[in-house]
C-alpha cells in the first residue's frame, strides 16, 4: 500500500511449489515471503469427460492450510476491487467501489456454491467480504477536501 515493495509470484532456486516473493521498488534481492510446501495440483490422470466430478472431488481434498491461504487471498479482492472502483469512479463515489465488492460476493457465492468447501470457509467469505468492500470504499475516498482545491480530479470534463 506504500508503493515501497513489489509483490509477485515465482518458483527459484529450491522452490518445489509457487511461492510469493517481494522486492524493494528501489532494487535489490527479492526475498520469499511465503514457504508453502503443501501445493495442491489437479491430478493428471482423469478423463477431460469428467473434469467436474474430478473439480469437486480435488476441492474436497484441500486441506485446511490451503483454505485459510484462499480466504487470505479471497479477502483481499473486495478489499482492493473496492478501493481502486472508488479511486477510479467519478467524485470517488463509494457506490462504484459497493458494485465491484456485490460483484465479487455474488461470484465467489456461485463458487461456493457448486464446490463442496467446509462450512466454515463461506462463513468467513460472507463476513470478510462485505467488512472488505466496505473499508476498501473508504478508503478509497481518500481525505476530505474543500471546495476550493484544484488537486483533486473528479474526471469530470
Amino acid at each position: 500500500p506504500d508503493g515501497k515493495l513489489i509483490a509477485f509470484v515465482s518458483r527459484r532456486g529450491e522452490d518445489e511449489t509457487t511461492q510469493i516473493y517481494l522486492i524493494s521498488t528501489s532494487g535489490g534481492e527479492a526475498w520469499r515471503l511465503t514457504k508453502v510446501e503443501f501445493a495442491y495440483p489437479m491430478p493428471t490422470d482423469y478423463d477431460p469427460k469428467d473434469i467436474w466430478e474430478v473439480c469437486k472431488a480435488h476441492v474436497a481434498k484441500y486441506p485446511t492450510g490451503v483454505l485459510a491461504v484462499c480466504t487470505a487471498i479471497w479477502a483481499l479482492a473486495p478489499l482492493t476491487g473496492s478501493w481502486l472502483a472508488t479511486r477510479l469512479g467519478a467524485a470517488r463515489h463509494p457506490a462504484h467501489g459497493y458494485v465491484v465488492g456485490a460483484l465479487l460476493l455474488a461470484m465467489a457465492g456461485m463458487n461456493m456454491a457448486m464446490l463442496p468447501y467446509p462450512i466454515w470457509f463461506p462463513i468467513v467469505i460472507l463476513v470478510t467480504f462485505p467488512l472488505g468492500t466496505i473499508l476498501g470504499a473508504r478508503l478509497g475516498r481518500g481525505r476530505a477536501t474543500g471546495a476550493g482545491d484544484l488537486s483533486r480530479k473528479d474526471n469530470a470534463p
